[in-house]
Parts: structure tokens; sequence; C-alpha cells
């Protein structure tokens, strides 16, 4: 059985890698444009369809059923990417759906980020709050805090009244101003009407937009994100640096030398050395060596000589038993693999015939046909459901 040096290649193989599947996404627009996309109960799916949709109504005077409440129509939908706005903070602040807690925590952050201080809460999480939900100090004066925190637009007599509650609460606690944080959107006419409804009572108005430009400012980054769920482009980038750098900690990257070979006396010794590329040390589990047929080879041989083949030939394993090996950047690992020609030959003579039809005038020349392949399989130390690393050699005469 010759061995061929020139043959000698090799290759990794990932545990588990599977070929990359791409999901399918969007609609087929081509089935969607030929019908009418006049919808009930969805505002609006972007100009072209509204416009498809009009035409088809106008043409045939009836409305069809939304095409998107079809089944396979949603499930496609599953996989479309989701646009950020570039308001987001606007529309998750005014339909705000946290709750009371969760509000007067993030505006004692606002009060805290405009220049107030000793900002002391009442009962976030309930309870009787003196008419406050919080007290600060701002320029010398006593201020109470009042969140107001509705989901959706409120009208301006809700809002108004609402307002005047909370003045109540500046007398009965000593206090001299109002800071008035709610995630209602105010028109200028509507901002003078409450401060008038006030009185001498000095009164901040921290209202939608005002609260929006202070949460996306870049300082408040880390509240914007822990209240409404929004990180920026530059924590996403961190972040994932961050990821990056532990996984090239804990990384392993074994390699595979070839360190000689040697035939003689009907058997043949493969040797190759386990080393480590870097730092990171890593243990060897297991290796095996798989011998198969070349199938170009094999199918040329079986129709030179008449012989049908009906599948691929049962392959021929051999493994080392050993038990768990460490290898470091200095210290590598020696593994050798030994084959004996007759075991080979007769496992594959039967293993062909076994795999084909047909009448035998020759035998089959199994150590022409035969390729070898040797897989040696390394774990992490550091992480101890590190996924198993296969590197594998070939090779072919």
């Amino acid at each position: 059985m010759a061995i061929a040096r020139s043959g000698l290649r090799w290759n990794n193989k990932p545990s588990g890698a599977k070929p990359g599947k791409a999901a399918s996404t969007g609609v087929d627009s081509g089935s969607e444009s030929r019908r009418s996309v006049r919808y009930r109960g969805v505002a609006s799916v972007g100009p072209v369809v509204d416009a498809v949709g009009r035409a088809d109504v106008a043409i045939r005077g009836l409305v069809t059923p939304n095409p998107w409440d079809r089944p396979a129509t949603r499930r496609r939908l599953r996989w479309l990417p989701m646009t950020a706005r570039w308001d987001e903070t606007w529309h998750r602040l005014r339909e705000w759906t946290n709750g009371q807690g969760p509000s007067e925590r993030l505006a004692a952050q606002i009060l805290i980020n405009e220049g107030f201080a000793n900002v002391d809460p009442s009962h976030p999480l309930g309870g009787p709050d003196g008419g406050r939900d919080a007290l600060s100090q701002k320029l010398g004066k006593t201020w109470v805090m009042a969140a107001y925190f509705p989901r959706g637009q409120q009208t301006l007599g809700t809002i108004k009244s609402k307002l005047l509650q909370d003045l109540v609460g500046v007398a009965a606690n000593g206090a001299h101003a109002l800071a008035f944080v709610t995630n209602q959107e105010l028109p200028l006419a509507e901002r003078e009407s409450l401060v008038s409804a006030a009185g001498d009572i000095p009164v901040e108005l921290y209202h939608l937009e005002r609260i929006t430009t202070i949460l996306d400012a870049p300082p408040m980054a880390s509240v914007r994100k822990q209240f409404l769920g929004i990180s920026s482009a530059d924590e996403d980038r961190l972040l994932a640096l961050q990821i990056a750098e532990v996984e090239a900690r804990v990384r392993i990257h074994p390699r595979i030398v070839p360190a000689g070979f040697r035939f003689g006396g009907g058997r043949a010794v493969l040797q190759l050395e386990v080393q480590a590329e870097t730092q990171t040390p890593f243990r060897v589990i297991a290796a095996l060596c798989c011998w198969t047929l070349d199938h170009d080879l094999l199918y040329a041989w079986t129709l030179k000589n008449h012989i049908r083949l009906l599948r691929e030939p049962e392959g021929y394993q051999q493994q080392i038993a050993q038990a768990p090996t460490v290898v470091r950047l200095e210290a590598p690992l020696r593994l050798a693999f030994q084959t004996s020609s007759t075991e080979l030959n007769n496992h594959f003579q039967g293993a062909v015939r076994r795999a084909t039809e047909g009448v035998y005038t020759a035998a089959v020349p199994t150590l022409e046909l035969a390729r070898g392949e040797v897989e040696v399989v390394c774990e992490g130390l550091a992480v101890q459901n590190a996924e198993r690393v296969r590197f594998a050699v070939r090779w072919g005469g």
C-alpha cells in the first residue's frame, strides 16, 4: 500500500457546522399586485401599495379582503426586518406602557440631568405620597416633582386637571414650585394656558418634545436604554467589540502538522502533531482515521469491468483510545496511526462486493482506490460548553 506525500492536504471542520440557510423574506409582489390591496383596518401600507389598491378598486368597484391577513403572507412577514424610526424616543414616550413606577423614576433622572439636586422620590412602587412624586432642590428653592405618563395623547382639559391636582402638593409640602414631567405633546398656546392656570406658583413644564430632546442627548443614552429599551449605534458597536474580545480569548486555534510516515512489511504508519497556534490551551479528546474508496476511480473501474455500482462501500475506521490530553503552545501532542494493508484490503473487498452487482473477472484494486482521512477532535478549556473543533487530514495516491 503506497501513501503519497504529495497528496497530503488538510482542512478545518467545525463541529456541528451546517451550511447556512438564507431565510426568505418579503412578499410576493407579483401575486399581490394583481389583487386589490385596499385594506380594512390598516392605516397605511406604503404609497406604492396604496396606489395599486386605489387603481384596482376604481376598476373593479369593490373592496377585497386584506391580503396581508392570509396565513401564508403572515408567515413571510415574520421575517421582514424591523426599521428603526429616527424619532423612536418620541413614539415610545407618547405610547407609554410601563406604568407609574418607571415613569416617576424616569422623571427623576430627567430632573437630575436638568440640575435638580437632592431628588427624593416618594413611593414609585405605590403608596401614599403626600401629594408629591418626589422633592428636590434647585436655585435655593424646594420643588415638587409630578410625573404624568398616560398612554397616548390626552385632551388639554385632562392635562390641566392633573396639573391642578399636583399643585395642591406644593403648599402641602412647604415647597415653592412644581416640576411637571409628562409625555404629553403641548403646543405653545397650551403651555401658556397651563402655566397661567397655576397662578402664582412657578411651574416648569417638561413636555414630550422637551424630554425627548433631553433623552436623545448622548449623556442620557444609558437612561434611554434602561427605560425605553433604545440603544445607540455606539453602544451596539462597543458591545460587539466586547463580545468579539471575549470570544477571541477563549477561542482555540489547533493546527495539525504531518510528522512523517513510513511503510513496510504490509503496514503503514502515519504520524502527525497537534499544535496550538496561540496561548489558549485546549484538550484533544478523540482522534480517528476513516478510510474510504475514491468514488470517481471506483466508478471508472466498475464501468471498465462491467460491474454495476449500487451504493458507496462502507468505510473502514480506526480510533486512538486515549485519555483527554491538554495541548499548549509549548507542548504539542504527537499522534500515530498504524494501518495494515491486509486488513484494509479484506474489508474493502467485501464492502465493494456488497455495494455492487455483476460477475467479477478481476480483483478490486482497493489499495489503489483507498483514501484516508484523519480527524482530531479538540475542546476548549476556558469554557466548558465550548463547541468542539475538528481538523481533518486527507491523503491519496
